[in-house]
């Protein structure tokens, strides 16, 4: 991105940042309104999702116990397999601290294997953002 690009990117895209929450450690908490139908993580899409065959992450032996549940934390695991992004786990992106809700906020959609978020009523500053996980995943843990 250059200049103008960062600076409208800051004024026009950026909604939410991480905080503690009280729901489960972490999440994404709204800093500023978020209309109802708008999608607070507008700058994040085109991510490279690869299925991987779930047995073959969580019946690794060199992967340590952590990591595997570091993937079930933040991976979308449908069908048997492991969605995972492209990128390092290192590299995660905001929506993977969006907490579960049976009653959230954010609606979600899948569109070319990616889960696109959007408001689903007003959401007001200060409110933590939360999705059904069951709605995109088969397998989730809550606290």
């Amino acid at each position: 991105m250059k200049k103008d690009a960062i600076i409208n990117d800051l004024e026009n895209n950026i909604y939410c940042r991480i905080q503690r929450s009280p729901i489960h450690g972490v999440g994404v908490f709204a800093i500023k309104n978020i209309p109802k139908g708008v999608n607070p993580f507008v700058t994040y899409g085109d991510v490279d999702v690869i299925p991987v065959p779930e047995k073959e992450i969580m019946e690794n032996k060199k992967i340590p116990d952590a990591v595997k549940e570091m993937v079930k934390a933040f991976y979308v695991i449908q069908n048997g397999a492991i969605y995972c992004d492209a990128r390092s786990l290192n590299e995660i992106n905001i929506t993977y601290f969006l907490n579960h809700s049976n009653a959230p906020n954010l609606d979600v959609e899948d569109v070319n294997e990616e889960s696109l978020f959007t408001a689903k009523r007003d959401i007001a500053a200060g409110e933590e953002l939360t999705s059904d996980y069951s709605q995109y995943s088969d397998s989730y843990s809550l606290p």
